[in-house]
């Protein structure tokens, strides 16, 4: 067998290579939110943390959170019945959106990575989007366990030397599809990004002609047509190809999909691979392994064990082979070429139906080599028989959590509001509880289509249940009795949750505002994160005591001027980057090192140092007036965070009158120094020139 092999998170990041990740998108039908974001994510950032991330839970976890500011936008579309039985909860800031679909499932594995191309000396800079067709889901066994299959492709900006884009409107379908699927308001982020970039900076040039000189075209089968008539419209049909199908799920009655695969196709053989459990039971019926064996010219096959051989090199020998949950389709011919369909469509109707009639798939048709005559078979026929079978039928939606109602639910951390959106018609009482069956709050009147406030006990609720899980449990009582189902809570406005890293000290926060480059910001958070201390809803043994302040620079009058002028400088290079989303996080949000946090902490401290405080908020005063003045379009579109956090700098007043001077024009003394202090030095500098 000559199929590539290579780990698929390897694959993703040398693709990546480095560049900085402007939005990402990605689909699944079974989702574990904490292997996605403590496995997946740091993918997307490698760049940035030097010495990688690190192998401490919590740790991983804040820095990440310090990474995603950096991002415009990570969204995951998924099926709302496909979550894991094991699932981990979701702690980071990147959009979960469940879909449900009237046909079929949500089946596709996507990955669109836009990222930023190093910008070349005399040229403007230019954007790349990563596009990956998988069969693994977002779990630990499709990443990490099963044997997968995957296709990756990547599409430049529109160049005079790269004018072609042959699957530019699939891709733009797909999308389509994924709106279709959610609500038009759940496409306002990532994936509008990345629509744009296929619409105005993609190679617009695509083709009419399905090869070229004996190569396919490169295409995405989202479901235009049914798989047969979709692969004979690519003149698949035309050639006496070999025809190779590696499949884990099958229809449960009869084979008429792969009978309509042949028919379209016309192969002079077909080998079909047979999954089985580890001691070599396959996992189809009786009925399913004659359905294919009475096919002409169809034979049932195996993966060499060295390819289904774990994927560790430390793996034990002997161990059991790993779970095939891959689905290609390969046509090849000696001296011909091999054209492989790869992604996520199995051997069902379902999953070979129109996007509207069935399953939402998603697969890459590619070219993979030129054709040799030394081309093999990847499958091989089995020796003997089976003589056990399963005595039902097993299948990838079969293993889904049955959801009683498609109910989604947010918590808006800027507004502090808890929703509802229901999108069938119910006439009973919806209950939300947490896990353990305590209730939250209950949906007496469910209004369908909108999303609708539950009130501020089930904000208040649900916002303390947010700092250590974000799964509840949705109840109804249906006809055929109680039905209950795990619902994950979207989160928004997360600029506003409170930061993972909540200990750092006033001293602490300007003193990370001072440093200068990445690395000494990482080592400057590994420092204080101690492998025992306490994270916003992660218990360990004991929190690292508060460092007080000490006599350094940085707790003095030179530390605090020089944290607030690196902060000014650091606002005015993102916001003239058009990086608004991390100044506002710095300057509205509650993460670690924001402002409103530093002025609160100083605020709630006892026996603080009245001169210190009195300067700080001088200084963070001092900073509101320049933004307001050099950017007021910015803070015209945040006029909302603006005024709160002004009216936290009103503060000042309380502040000044701790300090204690024994001159008796004292009054006088410090409506001077404060008119003085909050001049800016650039207005005074142009005066004197006058």
């Amino acid at each position: 067998m000559s199929a590539p092999k290579r780990v698929l998170s390897d694959e993703i990041s040398s693709v990546i290579d480095g560049r900085r990740v402007v939005a990402a998108v990605f689909t699944t039908y079974t989702f574990d939110p904490a292997f996605f974001e403590l496995e997946i994510l740091p993918l997307l950032f490698e760049s940035r943390i030097k010495g990688g991330f690190s192998q401490v839970e919590k740790v991983r976890r804040v820095q990440l959170e310090e990474c995603l500011r950096d991002l415009a936008d990570i969204e995951v579309f998924y099926d709302r019945g496909g979550l894991a039985g094991n699932a981990g909860s979701a702690s980071l800031d990147f959009r979960r959106i469940d879909i449900g679909r009237r046909t079929g499932v949500f089946h596709s594995k996507l990955v669109l990575v836009l990222v930023e191309n190093p910008q070349q000396e005399g040229s403007a800079p230019t954007r790349s989007l990563i596009a990956a067709t998988l069969s693994a889901n977002l779990t630990r066994s499709g990443w990490w366990e099963n044997l997968e299959a995957g296709h990756v492709e990547v599409i430049d900006a529109a160049s005079p030397a790269n004018r072609r884009c042959t699957f530019r409107e699939d891709l733009l379908a797909a999308l389509g599809h994924i709106l279709d699927a959610a609500r038009p308001e759940d496409g306002d982020g990532a994936l509008r990004t990345i629509g744009h970039f296929l619409r105005d900076e993609a190679p617009q040039e695509s083709t009419r002609i399905a090869s070229w000189r004996g190569r396919y075209f490169t295409r995405l089968f989202v479901g235009q047509s049914s798989l047969s008539d979709w692969l004979r419209d690519r003149r698949l049909g035309d050639r006496q190809w070999n025809l190779e199908v590696v499949s884990p799920f099958f229809d449960a009655h009869g084979a008429s999909t792969l009978r309509n695969l042949i028919r379209a196709m016309r192969p002079s053989e077909v080998r079909v691979f047979l999954p089985t459990e580890s001691d070599g039971t396959p996992t189809v019926t009786g009925d399913q392994y004659a359905a294919v064996a009475e096919l002409a010219g169809c034979n049932w096959s195996r993966l060499p064990q060295n390819i289904r051989r774990q994927a560790d090199p430390e793996s034990p020998e002997g161990a059991a082979p790993r779970t095939v949950h891959a689905k290609v389709y390969r046509f090849w011919r000696r001296g011909e070429g091999d054209v492989t369909l790869v992604g996520s469509v199995n051997l069902t109707g379902a999953a070979h139906s129109r996007a509207d009639a069935g399953n939402l798939e998603a697969a890459f048709l590619v070219n993979t080599s030129d054709g040799s005559d030394r081309a093999e078979w990847w499958l091989q026929p089995l020796d003997h028989p089976p003589t056990k079978f399963l005595e039902q039928m097993s299948s990838e939606e079969g293993d889904a959590e049955r959801v009683g109602l498609a109910l989604s639910l947010r918590y808006d951390w800027e507004r502090r509001a808890f929703e509802y959106r229901l999108d069938d018609e119910h006439n009973g009482e919806v209950h939300i509880q947490t896990i353990a069956g305590d209730e939250l709050h209950a949906i007496v009147v469910p209004v369908q289509g909108e999303w609708r406030d539950c009130g501020d006990l089930a904000s208040d609720r649900i916002r303390a249940l947010l700092e250590s899980t974000s799964f509840v449990e949705a109840r109804i009582q249906a006809p055929g009795g109680r039905r209950a189902w795990r619902v994950l809570i979207r989160e928004e406005g997360m600029t506003h949750k409170p930061s993972l890293l909540a200990q750092l000290t006033p001293e602490e926060i300007l003193q990370y505002w001072s440093l200068l480059t990445e690395s000494q910001r990482q080592s400057f958070l590994a420092e204080r994160l101690e492998t025992d201390e306490a994270l916003l809803g992660f218990n360990t043994v004991r929190p690292r005591p508060l460092l007080e302040s000490v006599q350094t620079v940085f707790d003095r009058f030179a530390g605090i001027f020089h944290a607030f002028e690196r902060l000014s400088t650091w606002i005015d290079e993102k916001l003239t980057q058009d990086r608004e989303a991390e100044v506002t996080a710095r300057l509205f949000g509650e993460k670690y090192d924001s402002l409103p946090v530093l002025l609160r902490k100083i605020l709630e401290r006892t026996g603080r140092d009245a001169v210190i405080a009195y300067v700080t908020f001088l200084s963070a005063s001092q900073v509101v007036m320049r933004v307001k003045s050099k950017w007021p379009g910015y803070w015209a579109g945040h006029s909302g965070h603006g005024q709160e956090l002004e009216r936290t700098l009103e503060e000042l007043a309380r502040i000044r009158a701790e300090v204690h001077l024994k001159d008796p024009d004292r009054e006088e003394f410090l409506a001077w120094y404060e008119e003085k202090f909050l001049t800016d030095a650039a207005a005074m500098q142009v005066g004197d020139e006058e």
